[in-house]
């Protein structure tokens, strides 16, 4: 999987919230590899990306884990995922 291939895409719950769109990821570096722990989500993760790291209110963090479906046009995401601010 590539960073192109979650950029842009809608991130929905299993019960029909629209979270918004992947703007950037997060991601941890283990030993050997970085792993994706989450993706940053709606409107605040886009200015983030836009214009630097502006605030501690980046957008929404979902969980890597919390991912259900990455087939089709949407990516849903567990219920349980809530409009949390991500942190810096």
């Amino acid at each position: 999987m590539r960073l192109s291939d979650l950029l842009g895409r809608e991130v929905w719950t299993e019960d029909g919230r629209r979270l918004g769109r992947v703007y950037d990821v997060r991601v941890e570096e283990r030993p050997d590899r970085l792993a994706v722990i989450g993706l940053l989500v709606g409107p605040r993760a886009w200015w983030r990306r836009m214009a630097g790291n502006v605030s501690r209110r980046d957008g929404v963090l979902v969980p890597w884990a919390a991912l259900r479906s990455l087939d089709g046009p949407r990516i849903v995401v567990g219920p349980d995922v809530r409009e949390h601010p991500a942190g810096g």
